[in-house]
């Protein structure tokens, strides 16, 4: 997606709501394409890679500012990031509510 195409989300961002998405990325693994650079707040997910076949993956975590090749899996090492951002992804869903969603 060309850098210079708004998304969705930097549209809602105009109108004062807060962006948020969880996922895999498929618009660009460069830092430029990040989705908290095309107008998400939080992203919760994975930029690139992420399956192999016939197997179940672990979450992958990494410093993108550090480690812009995406290198070094942090999970295993940091399991405390990834109970982190599952518990800001909690948040953000709940905050954002407007109903219990039930």
């Amino acid at each position: 997606m060309p850098l210079d195409q708004s998304t969705l989300a930097d549209a809602l961002k105009m109108l004062g709501c807060a962006t948020g998405a969880v996922g895999k990325w498929h618009l660009g693994a460069h830092t430029s394409f990040h989705p908290n650079r095309r107008g998400f707040n939080s992203y919760f997910g994975l930029i690139s890679g992420g399956w192999s076949p016939g197997g179940t993956e672990s979450p992958q975590l990494y410093e993108r500012a550090a480690d812009i090749g995406e290198t070094k899996n942090l999970t295993a090492t940091r399991p405390e990031f990834v109970t982190r951002l599952t518990t800001l992804l909690e948040t953000f869903v709940a905050d954002g509510r407007s109903t219990s969603g039930e």
